[in-house]
């Protein structure tokens, strides 16, 4: 197959998406099967824009700063547009379960309401697009909760945290056993925590180096709950979670950042995510 000057300078970057691994011109000619000449002279165009750069010593060739700069751009504008993104799925999910679906987004010391799409029979309940969810009463927020380092989660829990129901509490013991049982379930839940006649279930997001930065939540009336308990849900916002993440470029599966959170954060991690742990 002929490949034409960009395509071939294209092939030659995607040389060294596997870890930038230093390579020689003439290794890298003779693996994309290009002329010498060629190649050295892609090469040379890339270095002079700052695509490649050369180790003077060894003459070896590596992502330059451009490249660097051009993926910091990327991670940014993500950061930036985790609600633009996310909107569609959480339509489709509202639509696919017949539930109000909500996106929760942590941003600075915070976490918000950052959008809802209502469903077919809107679930009165009293937030808006705007306010601040909390880590021992929404859902969203507790499993972002759950997948943060425990040293940052213990700055929320010495906050002053509200407590609308009888179901509420603020006790940090209680509220890290809770996380760790999100972990091991891939689902956190409000169970009339927020307001007694709201059941709600949620699945974190994670953006490229695995943080929990969002979570998508079905939102339901308390008695639909066992409604929102089906298997076929649960799959379902865990599917529409892993979808949102890998367009935040989110590198590993579900269940394997389920795994190493439990092994980095409790000392006897348990059997993971039985039969549903598939993303």
């Amino acid at each position: 197959m002929e490949y034409n000057a960009i395509e071939k300078a294209l092939l030659v970057l995607s040389t060294f998406a596997d870890g930038n691994n230093p390579i020689g011109t003439g290794e890298l000619s003779e693996r994309l099967s290009l002329n010498k000449t060629t190649g050295n002279r892609i090469m040379n165009t890339l270095r002079k824009y700052e695509f490649l750069e050369q180790n003077p010593m060894t003459k070896q060739y590596s992502l330059g700063p451009m490249i660097a700069q051009l993926g910091k751009s990327i991670i940014q504008s993500l950061d930036g547009q985790i609600t633009i993104i996310a909107k569609p799925y959480a339509d489709r999910l509202r639509d696919q379960v017949g539930e109000t679906a909500h996106l929760e987004v942590l941003s600075g010391n915070h976490i918000y309401l950052a959008y809802a799409a209502r469903g077919s029979n809107p679930v009165s309940v009293a937030i808006n697009v705007g306010d601040i969810v909390y880590p021992n009463t929404h859902a969203g927020a507790k499993s972002i909760a759950a997948f943060t380092d425990p040293e940052e989660v213990d700055k929320w829990l010495k906050k002053d945290l509200p407590l609308y129901t009888s179901k509420s509490t603020a006790d940090a013991s209680r509220l890290r056993e809770k996380y760790k049982e999100f972990i091991e379930q891939g689902v956190s839940i409000d169970d009339g925590e927020y307001d007694e006649n709201i059941y709600a279930i949620a699945a974190p997001i994670f953006n490229n180096d695995c943080r929990a930065v969002a979570s998508i939540v079905i939102v339901a009336p308390y008695m639909r709950k066992k409604d929102l308990e089906r298997d076929h849900v649960i799959r379902t916002l865990k599917e529409t979670a892993a979808l949102i993440s890998s367009r935040l470029h989110c590198p590993k599966k579900y269940a394997e950042i389920c795994k190493i959170h439990l092994q980095k954060y409790y000392v006897q991690p348990s059997m993971i995510l039985n039969s549903q742990a598939v993303l």
